[in-house]
């Protein structure tokens, strides 16, 4: 909740206080640190939660979405869009326009948005 309420700092902390406590932890909870480090600009962070997620649970799509979100902002593009694909094929239906759509705030929209477009979607 902390996450989708915009209190990021407050997300990181709690998630990274569970992973210390439980490092095998649901793919839900770690896809939302590393949202949450995406997020607060943490790019490398987040991409390394991303990977390690998806050495643990392959099938979870939205670790691609983190990983493509993270090329968008540093300007790989190339990365992006294979990050994209992957997520893809994991997730034929994925909708762009729902990503981000749990923030409360417009803001944590907007910034989801932005990388989105970044990758052409």
């Amino acid at each position: 909740m902390l996450l989708w309420k915009a209190r990021i700092a407050e997300a990181i902390k709690s998630d990274e206080t569970a992973m210390r406590f439980d490092p095998q932890l649901q793919p839900g909870v770690r896809y939302e640190l590393a949202f949450a480090y995406y997020m607060a600009g943490r790019f490398q962070d987040a991409l390394a939660i991303a990977d390690c997620g998806l050495l643990k649970d392959p099938e979870f799509h939205n670790f691609h979405i983190i990983r493509m979100m993270r090329m968008a902002e540093l300007g790989d593009t190339a990365g992006a869009q294979q990050a994209l694909s992957q997520a893809l094929a994991k997730m034929p239906l994925f909708q762009a326009s729902q990503l981000g759509t749990r923030f409360e705030k417009q803001t944590g929209r907007d910034k989801v948005l932005q990388s989105l477009r970044k990758v052409g979607l």
